[in-house]
């Protein structure tokens, strides 16, 4: 895979400045790893920029499942603002439905409000019911990143959906 990227999942200013002093290229900052990661602080963003690689800022407003209330998907639209203020190349975002399906308007939302070339999808994608309409959704949203595992604990036993998922 030329050319090499590597990014590392980095929960504070300090392990993204270790990152970038181990040749990382890029990071995706979470706070609260214990819990699979909550937004972090907008001065955490601040910080972890100074090790000079871009950050990629998570935005998820709780633990727990990935179907948001009205609310909180207001309340993620204002991180996603505000970690992109903050100077995040990048928002690594998702969301489901109750049902377990994928909220494709609320990532077409998004994508429309923000570009799709600035958001990138997290783990909720291998969390949701039928990932091929959720694949779909996304293509036409224009959001062309994904972090996933394909499904699987192990993303090396989730390898094929993720071939497919690039094609």
């Amino acid at each position: 895979m030329e050319p090499f990227q590597l990014e590392v999942c980095a929960s504070s200013p300090l392990d993204v400045h270790t990152a970038a002093a181990g040749g990382a290229h890029r990071v995706e900052l979470c706070a609260h790893w214990e819990c699979g990661g909550l937004t972090s602080p907008e001065s955490d963003i601040r910080a972890a920029l100074k090790a000079g690689i871009p950050v990629h800022a998570l935005v998820r407003p709780r633990a727990g499942h990935f179907a948001y209330a009205d609310e909180e998907k207001s309340w993620m639209t204002e991180q996603i603002q505000s970690v992109l203020d903050a100077g995040a190349s990048r928002a690594v975002v998702g969301g489901l439905r109750p049902d377990g399906m994928w909220d494709p308007e609320l990532t077409a939302r998004w994508a429309e409000e923000f570009g799709g070339h600035r958001l990138v999808i997290h783990r909720a994608l291998d969390a949701c019911t039928d990932w091929k309409v959720a694949a779909a959704a996304l293509r036409e949203s224009g959001i062309r990143r994904l972090l996933s595992s394909g499904g699987e604990a192990l993303a090396w036993d989730g390898r094929g959906r993720i071939q497919e998922l690039m094609q």
